[in-house]
């Protein structure tokens, strides 16, 4: 049975915060891909399915043969290439037994699993690594092969679903092709349900789930299938948005004037029934009779405008929340029409030379660079070498650009422990006034007491925004911006509001990416590639 269904699930966290509710979905052969804004609990459903968290309400059937792999690490620290794939205290029992040291314990360690070293080492071949010990250090083994060991781990058994949690994140682009190959190999023999927002993988699904605050949602297609159906319904619910709110100042203008023709009726027919010389007990009766009459125009207007701002609520919701953020750029000043130079430059981290090829080339005011290269080729360290922070070994900088802003993977350009308006206030030097800074703030999506919010606790979407927030709130905009993987900890709403937003930007710009799609979007126009 290649499929998993889940019926009414809902997951509620210890302090009464409810994840989600009411969720039935069933994620059957092929290869299903699930996507939703970040925070909208794809891992956690995800692990639901493969039996790993349960729900606080539901059930989940199909089969329990499943392999989750959690998101891969590129620092696995003093593990050993059988602690990757699981197995580690099963595989040192294993040797222990046969090297005729083992003990009572680790016969029921092992379970009877003798074949358990012919089964790794054929594993580690189904992903091209022949000849490889399992019981020895991945220390020094590149990021490639962490990757080809951490997926061998789905050759160690016939699992009937494999469900991938961010499998290509932190990947270059060689690991990228090799998971997009073994994911389609494995779903001959298994269903497979991956959790992902790089959107070349997503092409290679058949089906995508996006999960919301609205529940889950089929797309019977691959991310482009997605994309132009999500297209019409964001246009469709555009629609329905402006319909609505027509309809809301429709039925408040219309209650306002009903009421207020009504009032004026009212007050001429008083004075007409006064000057008529009717008993005041008379006129007190027609005047409650009146009132009466009034309270159930006002109640029966107020109902229509209530119906009409719930149309509005459910219009906006079916917008795809994120598309309308915008960044106010402005042009970086700089005098040279060459931001940096350089002539046969090499590093040396390790104490020998980096790169086999010493590196010459320029970048000049207003280009935009993509620095690409194998995991370890030395990007981010190049980038350091542009703004100045690491010196050259061999060759020579001529140049060197003025006003750097660098966003390195960690974002250590703001203050973790200061919010977002502090942070602003404090990169701009306190030039910009604080009403000022706060409306370019908002203009990003942090709204009133929103940039008060403290940096540690933002998502990855949202030290973004901040980190851009702070970098339009500076009184000078940077001559250059670099950007050492910007979308990895994004969701798709993410990248598409950062990669709009950036092609208003007015300065040098350098990107490192293993994202094609975004380097594309945001008009790349040379390349230095590293070896």
């Amino acid at each position: 049975m290649l499929s998993v269904s889940l019926s009414n699930i809902s997951f509620t966290f210890p302090n009464g915060f409810k994840l989600f509710k009411n969720i039935s979905v069933s994620f059957g052969p092929g290869i299903s891909g699930l996507i939703g804004v970040n925070g909208c609990g794809k891992s956690t459903l995800s692990k639901i399915a493969a039996g790993i968290l349960q729900p606080s309400t539901g059930s989940v059937t199909g089969t329990r043969n499943i392999k989750y792999l959690p998101q891969i690490s590129m620092s696995p620290g003093d593990k050993t290439i059988a602690d990757l794939l699981d197995i580690g205290e099963k595989f040192r029992a294993f040797k222990r037994i046969t090297a005729g040291t083992g003990i009572e314990t680790d016969f029921s360690i092992l379970e009877d699993d003798w074949l358990i070293e012919e089964k790794t080492v054929k594993a580690l071949a189904e992903m091209g690594l022949f000849g490889f010990d399992p019981g020895s250090s991945v220390k020094y083994l590149s990021g490639g092969e962490i990757v080809r060991v951490t997926l061998s781990s789905l050759f160690l058994k016939n699992y009937e679903f494999v469900i991938l949690d961010e499998p290509t994140n932190h990947l270059d682009k060689l690991g990228r092709e090799l998971v997009r190959e073994t994911i389609k190999n494995i779903s001959s023999s298994a269903g497979v349900l991956i959790v992902s927002h790089d959107r070349q993988l997503l092409r290679c699904v058949d089906r995508i789930f996006e999960l919301s605050n609205l529940g889950i949602k089929l797309f019977g297609g691959n991310y482009d299938f997605y994309r132009a159906i999500r297209k019409i319904e964001n246009e469709a619910a555009q629609m329905d948005i402006e319909n609505s709110q027509k309809e809301l100042k429709k039925q408040i203008r219309g209650a306002k004037l009903i009421v207020g023709d009504y009032i004026k009726r009212s007050k001429a027919a008083s004075k007409t029934k006064r000057d008529s010389g009717i008993p005041t007990i008379m006129l007190d009766k027609l005047k409650d009779t009146a009132d009466k009459s009034l309270k159930r125009t006002i109640e029966t207007h107020q109902k229509l405008i209530e119906e009409s701002e719930e149309k509005l609520s459910i219009a906006k919701k079916r917008v795809l929340i994120g598309n309308k953020v915008k960044f106010d750029f402005k042009q970086g000043d700089s005098r040279s029409s060459t931001l940096f130079a350089c002539s046969d430059i090499n590093i040396a981290p390790g104490g020998t030379p980096l790169w086999k090829s010493p590196l010459t080339f320029f970048i000049s005011k207003n280009e935009r660079v993509r620095v690409v290269g194998l995991n370890g080729s030395g990007k981010s360290s190049l980038c350091r070498v542009i703004n100045g922070e690491l010196p050259v070994v061999a060759g020579v900088v001529s140049h060197l650009p003025r006003g750097v802003i660098y966003f390195d993977q960690t974002l250590s350009f703001l203050d973790a422990g200061k919010t977002i308006l502090e942070n602003a206030m404090e990169k701009g030097n306190s030039t910009v006034p604080e009403t000022e800074v706060r409306i370019r703030l908002g203009r990003l999506g942090f709204y009133g007491d929103d940039c008060k919010k403290q940096v540690a606790s933002l998502s990855g979407g949202e030290l973004i925004r901040a980190a851009v927030g702070v970098l339009v709130s500076l009184p000078e905009p940077p001559s250059l911006l670099i950007l050492d993987e910007p979308t990895n900890n994004l969701d798709l709403a993410g990248i598409e509001m950062l990669s709009t937003s950036l092609k208003d930007f007015k300065s040098a710009l350098i990107v490192i990416t293993h994202d094609d799609d975004f380097a594309q979007e945001i008009g790349i126009t040379s390349e230095v590639t590293l070896s």
